[in-house]
């Protein structure tokens, strides 16, 4: 019998997403054509639409050998990337859980249709049909020893274990609670101390229909936490509030409150330098935050063209020029900053968001674009290093003059 091979879980479309449909070598003695149909949609989870955003279609399969098992693969990826969006989330000051932004998230289901020669005598040509299971694709990647179709696992969709914020920052850290219908993460515990001040039922987020909120992104700033704390009836001690708090931990429990993830969170005060917030898309599709504590540097950059012009007044007198006039002339001529930047102290584990926001095509200083300009870093060890500080420098992904 005809099988689709599909992914289940959210899966990332800056690498490859592989659709396999086989059949049994029982039954095929030689394959004719196989065709997919990709439905995309940024809607409900019932809302497909009635026809397919892009078909696939393979024929004459002559390395095909009668008897053996038939199977081929797709490569759905650049197309569903073509539908992914990108957007930023502009409202930086949010206190209660959000999906990430339309678009940024997709819906795909694929329909299969094979024609082969089967194995019946006479030999006649049979047709098969079928769908995969809808699945959500983020604007992601997995790395090469993760394996093909390496999905998200249950638990926070960020690069480190241990997240830096502001003291009065409204920070926000994306969980991936589980493929739809089948959510593993129940609740979110708040701890201070090891010890657990309050939990936040999360399963009113289960079987969401819309394909943004396959990611729910937490509040973990102190604001945006104690906000969330507020709303949710906390009656705890003030003094256990994390605006009166220098670190906590927020845990994912599953149905059994058992830890599922933990995240550590360290109040950084700075009193000196104005800190600054990098926003990337990180390998899961989502929108991760790191923060620079440390001194920061602008340089403008300008770029222009020039040509030589002439200046020569030719009169009954004779030739002259002005000399207040420039005799080489400087057209389209444009700058952009550069920004150096500086995190402070941090984890090992930073290495991770280092190398994940190098290697991110969407980046966000503040609230500007911004392109990474530095092409390599150290992936510092604290047995080398003793203390960690990375440097990266960023450069506006405009022109200040606009064109």
């Amino acid at each position: 019998m005809a099988q689709i091979v599909a992914p289940t879980d959210l899966v990332g479309a800056r690498s490859p997403i592989y659709i396999t449909v086989a059949e049994a070598a029982e039954t095929v003695d030689a394959p004719v054509d196989v065709s997919i149909e990709i439905f995309v949609w940024s809607g409900s989870y019932s809302s497909r639409p009635s026809n397919p955003d892009y078909t696939l279609f393979r024929d004459k399969f002559v390395s095909h050998t009668s008897g053996d098992t038939f199977q081929v693969a797709f490569d759905i990826a650049p197309m569903v990337r073509e539908e992914l969006g990108g957007v930023f989330d502009t409202s930086i000051t949010r206190g209660a859980p959000v999906g990430e932004r339309d678009t940024n998230v997709v819906w795909v289901d694929i329909d299969y249709s094979l024609n082969y020669y089967s194995v019946s005598t006479p030999t006649v040509i049979t047709n098969v049909t079928g769908s995969s299971a809808t699945f959500a694709v983020s604007d992601g990647y997995h790395e090469y020893e993760d394996g093909a179709n390496a999905a998200a696992t249950d638990g926070y969709l960020n690069s480190t274990s241990t997240v830096y914020v502001q003291t009065d920052g409204y920070e926000m850290v994306s969980t991936y609670l589980g493929e739809k219908d089948s959510e593993t993460i129940d609740e979110v515990g708040y701890k201070v101390g090891g010890v657990l001040k309050h939990t936040f039922d999360i399963t009113s987020r289960h079987g969401n229909a819309q394909p943004e909120n396959q990611i729910t992104r937490l509040p973990v700033g102190p604001k945006s936490l104690n906000s969330y704390l507020t709303s949710d009836g906390y009656s705890g001690a003030a003094s256990d509030r994390p605006i009166n708090q220098d670190e906590w931990e927020i845990v994912l429990l599953d149905s059994l409150a058992a830890e599922v993830a933990t995240l550590k969170v360290i109040k950084q005060c700075e009193p000196k330098y104005t800190t600054q917030t990098i926003r990337f898309l990180n390998k899961y599709g989502t929108w991760e935050f790191l923060n620079f504590f440390k001194r920061s540097d602008d340089d403008l950059e300008v770029t222009s063209e020039q040509f030589r012009k002439s200046n020569l007044t030719v009169a009954y007198s004779g030739v002259s020029y002005d000399t207040d006039i420039e005799q080489y002339k400087k057209f389209n001529t444009n700058g952009r900053v550069r920004t150096t930047l500086n995190t402070g102290w941090v984890s090992e584990d930073h290495k991770e968001a280092i190398k994940q926001l190098l290697i991110s095509e969407r980046v966000m200083l503040d609230t500007k674009p911004v392109n990474v300009v530095s092409s390599s870093a150290r992936l510092q060890k604290a047995i080398n290093e003793k203390t960690i500080n990375y440097t990266i420098q960023v450069e506006e992904a405009f022109d200040t003059r606009y064109v």
